[in-house]
């Protein structure tokens, strides 16, 4: 099957970084090209695929989606023209911008780009929550850019939520892991006010784009009730390896606190509603998003507890999801199985 395949290719990868102890760049950078050309090749594949290609087919349908992917879907519209062609070029852009910030990462960014967000969740990104990917490969260089020190890391981070609503609770997530509860500065309260104005103004401006959303996932329950249960172990392992590292002991906590915080709140979400699993899955992405900028924060290169707890949880992500695929539960007219290309539908 190409998804082993895929991920084959990027625990192939992780083997050779490991024997040459080197991150051998080059090598991730064709990982990413072929687990991209299996993204943008694709027939009607991915569980929302054939929705997001009736919505590109639609733009009377685009009022009130998120205005940056309005304006992505304008512009394909208008260069390409075709619906099937432009779903494929949001998997292309979502390539690329992970193409970017591979050519640009440290030892540490490209482990956790290739050891954990691949196998975890590449293929989901990629070819199902899209507007998702765009948002969240958007932080992962917004992480990127902050952890050296560029002043425009926080407006590029600002950028997210207008591929996606809910990133702006992962925002505020990455905001209260990283800050202390009580702020000194008035930089630092003005910052998850306007967060929190951003979200209002988004809901005020898109009231029944919202309602109909709600309408929608309550009307879908959670498939099991072990779903979710996956990515809340993910979660767990990610920050079970906290108070083994060498961070300060009240950053440590703090994250500790909240991480799991977050992560029962998720998983609570999902004994009502499919949009816990969603949540769930932002909040585990989140995680080690937060421990990195902790580690920048305090200038030190990733203790090796994080990097080994990375890899484990990379790989029993992508265990989860090859279990996700053959036993999709959801009818969708693209499902994950069976793969075939753009040239066979």
């Amino acid at each position: 099957m190409i998804y082993l395949a895929g991920w084959f290719l990027v625990y192939y990868y992780l083997a050779v970084r490991f024997f040459l102890q080197r991150h051998v760049r080059w090598l991730s950078i064709l990982v990413i090209l072929a687990l991209g050309s299996i993204a943008i090749l694709r027939g009607s594949v991915g569980t929302d695929t054939t929705v997001y290609e009736r919505l590109a087919a639609h733009p009377r349908e685009w009022a009130g989606i998120e205005p940056g992917f309005w304006v992505l879907l304008y512009l394909l519209h208008a260069l390409i023209g075709d619906p099937i062609a432009i779903v494929r070029g949001v998997a292309l852009l979502f390539t690329m911008l992970l193409l970017w910030f591979a050519c640009r990462a440290d030892d540490d960014e490209l482990l956790l780009l290739m050891g954990f967000v691949l196998p975890v969740f590449f293929f989901n990104l990629s070819m199902n929550t899209i507007r998702v990917g765009l948002g969240l490969a958007l932080l992962l260089l917004a992480l990127q850019m902050e952890r050296r020190q560029h002043p425009k890391a926080q407006w590029l981070a600002l950028t997210t939520p207008l591929f996606h609503y809910s990133l702006v609770l992962a925002l505020l997530f990455l905001w209260i892991v990283t800050r202390p509860l009580r702020p000194q500065r008035l930089r630092e309260i003005l910052i998850p006010i306007g967060v929190l104005l951003i979200a209002f103004l988004m809901v005020a401006l898109n009231e029944a784009y919202f309602a109909f959303k709600l309408r929608v996932y309550a009307s879908f329950e959670a498939p099991s009730g072990l779903s979710g249960l996956s990515k809340l172990i993910l979660g767990l392992i990610l920050v079970s390896a906290l108070p083994f590292t060498g961070l300060p002991r009240a950053e440590m906590r703090r994250l500790l606190f909240w991480a799991l915080l977050f992560l029962g709140l998720s998983f609570g979400v999902t004994r009502l509603t499919y949009a816990g699993l969603r949540l769930l899955d932002l909040v585990v992405f989140l995680i080690p998003v937060a421990i990195f900028r902790l580690y920048a924060r305090e200038n030190r290169a990733l203790d090796p507890v994080i990097k080994n707890t990375l890899i484990v949880a990379g790989l029993l992500g992508a265990a989860g999801m090859y279990r996700n695929m053959v036993l999709e539960r959801f009818w969708s007219p693209s499902p994950w199985l069976p793969y075939h290309t753009i040239f066979d539908r």
